[in-house]
């Protein structure tokens, strides 16, 4: 008697493969949102890091300078000669 009951409370296949699939499927989605949000972090991170790091480069700022131009200034903007001063004016 004490068998049968046990037989009777046992999952069949079917059961054990979808239990099992759920908890992989639940596993993989928590696993991939961790690490897309971890990997978006550290990419905001980096990406502030190294917007400071140009910021204070001046040979960086020097190479984007345009010398093609007469009055060889930079203000960020690299839209022509025109562009310059208006920014000038404006500043």
């Amino acid at each position: 008697m004490g068998d049968i009951n046990i037989i009777l409370i046992m999952a069949t296949l079917k059961q054990s493969l979808l239990l099992y699939s759920k908890l992989i499927l639940g596993a993989s989605v928590s696993a991939y949102g961790y690490l897309y949000y971890r990997y978006f972090s550290s990419l905001k991170i980096f990406r502030c890091k190294k917007l400071r790091e140009e910021a204070n480069d001046q040979e960086l700022i020097n190479a984007k300078k345009d010398t093609t131009r007469p009055s060889n200034a930079y203000y960020g903007l690299n839209w022509g000669f025109r562009s310059d001063n208006t920014v000038r004016m404006m500043i």
